[in-house]
């Protein structure tokens, strides 16, 4: 688009460049981009969710899985009542990316979210 933009300003068919429209912008590539939230956020963003509904009650549960547990979505999308084992308190389940075995612990309050779905 930046040279696009530049043709028709060299052509004097726009008042403005590419660079004037699409600025170049230079970064440290090494600066990492912060990727977590607070607590507190976190906990705003479980405690939005309509729980009302059946949507909201999936939703609260996978938002669980990931804050709670830090599982990946893709393991999230994966998994089956199966991998849940209840009277261990354990969910198991070989992980996608890495294809490593997992087993996590079956917090009360996971467990509790998964038996109103």
């Amino acid at each position: 688009m930046r040279h696009f933009f530049n043709y028709l300003n060299l052509g004097n068919l726009t008042l403005f460049s590419g660079y004037e429209l699409f600025p170049v912008i230079f970064t440290n590539k090494r600066e990492r981009i912060l990727s977590f939230y607070s607590i507190e956020e976190v906990r705003r963003i479980i405690f939005a969710i309509d729980r009302g509904t059946p949507y909201g009650k999936r939703d609260f549960v996978v938002l669980l899985l990931a804050a709670e547990l830090g599982m990946r979505s893709r393991d999230i999308i994966r998994l089956k009542m199966s991998v849940i084992h209840w009277v261990h308190d354990t969910i198991e389940f070989v992980q996608y990316k890495t294809k490593i075995f997992n087993q996590l612990p079956l917090l009360e309050n996971i467990k509790y979210a998964l038996m109103i779905i």
